[in-house]
């Protein structure tokens, strides 16, 4: 586990893979948290692309002490839904925040 301290910008490469879908043909947001009240969304349009890559920058000085997670919401087209579907996927950085 790697640990940072608090108020440190980390850069997180975020790759999604849904049905062969291109991550640009998707919307998504990702939140990052450590469990207590404080989060961070970015969604995809606040992000930097370099390559087809998305690239989240994540000021921690606005969380907690804690392991830190990501939560990620994709709304993905699909005509068999009705015209799209949400897919929520949950995991564990392997980054832990402390002060």
């Amino acid at each position: 586990m790697d640990i940072t301290n608090l108020g440190t910008q980390l850069k997180l490469a975020i790759r999604i893979q849904l049905a062969g879908l291109a991550m640009d043909e998707m919307d998504f947001t990702c939140r990052f948290y450590t469990y207590t009240d404080k989060y961070i969304d970015i969604t995809r349009d606040e992000m930097v692309v370099d390559n087809g890559c998305y690239i989240a920058v994540v000021d921690t000085r606005w969380l907690s002490e804690g392991e830190l997670w990501l939560r990620t919401t994709a709304v993905v087209p699909d005509e068999d839904a009705g015209g799209t579907r949400t897919e929520i996927s949950t995991i564990r950085t392997g980054i832990h925040l402390k002060k």
